[in-house]
């Protein structure tokens, strides 16, 4: 199982701002206020992993909301806010996670980290699934996809021109001609501890080379690590088990589809 986690909450979430100012992590699941929020639901899911450790990155209206959550997960469970001053519209996930691995670093050394985007909602059951992938390695959650050249390019062999190259409808096509398209990377990462201050390293690059983008991603500081061989892919293919929440429409999926689903499902 893991030892600790981070989740990534700093985000803008400006796409969210037509149908809600409430900052993404702290919108209820169910779209009911009062309700199971991201946060809540990432907490209880990494505390059932056998987390003992959490750092959450956020702003300041996340780092000082009252989650109940934390009431529920037992003395043994330590969660650390870690606040994030900076304008989340021009520092990227790169950028919160290094904040994290810095602000936390005596609570989360020598330990299998699990790194989580908030913005994600899955079924518990993906995070056992990596957490049985070989401990020794590190690994990310990827989404194939059972479409002919519908498969993201972020995780592939041999590629030392990758910046630029990346993105969904690539596979098979020559702009990546030699490549292994495993998927796009779903925002679920689990590092070995001794893997930490390799991804540390790579989490600096990333946030001072972006490739083209104003924010860095921390995807760009695990591709690193896997052109490298030190993270492994595992894939994903039933979807309806994992949804990215990044805009009104998928909010709305969420409430009305995802959630009710994953709820029976759970």
């Amino acid at each position: 199982m893991f030892d600790a986690a981070i989740l990534l909450a700093a985000g803008p979430g400006r796409r969210m701002l037509p149908v809600t100012q409430t900052p993404k992590p702290l919108l209820p699941l169910s779209g009911q206020p009062g309700s199971e929020r991201f946060l809540d639901f990432h907490l209880t899911a990494v505390a059932s992993a056998g987390v003992r450790a959490v750092a959450i990155v956020g702003t300041r209206a996340v780092t000082r909301a009252p989650l109940r959550s934390i009431l529920t997960l037992g003395p043994g469970v330590e969660v650390r806010m870690v606040e994030s001053t900076v304008d989340p519209a021009s520092h990227g996930t790169a950028w919160s996670l290094g904040l994290a691995l810095e602000e936390a670093s005596d609570m989360l050394a020598g330990k299998r980290l699990l790194i989580i985007n908030a913005g994600v909602v899955y079924h518990p059951s993906l995070l056992a699934r990596l957490a049985a992938h070989d401990p020794g390695r590190s690994a990310v959650l990827v989404g194939a996809s059972r479409s002919p050249g519908a498969a993201e390019c972020w995780v592939h062999d041999d590629a030392p021109a990758w910046a630029g190259r990346l993105g969904r409808g690539l596979d098979g096509t020559p702009a990546v001609e030699g490549l292994v398209c495993a998927g796009g990377l779903l925002g679920v990462t689990s590092v070995t501890a001794g893997d930490v201050e390799s991804l540390r390293r790579a989490v600096r690059w990333a946030v001072d080379h972006t490739s083209g983008r104003a924010r860095a991603r921390y995807d760009e500081a695990i591709q690193m690590l896997v052109e490298r061989g030190r993270v492994d892919a595992v894939s994903v293919i039933d979807s309806d088990r994992f949804l990215a929440v990044d805009t009104p429409d998928d909010y709305a999926h969420l409430i009305t589809e995802h959630w009710p689903a994953l709820q029976q499902a759970r």
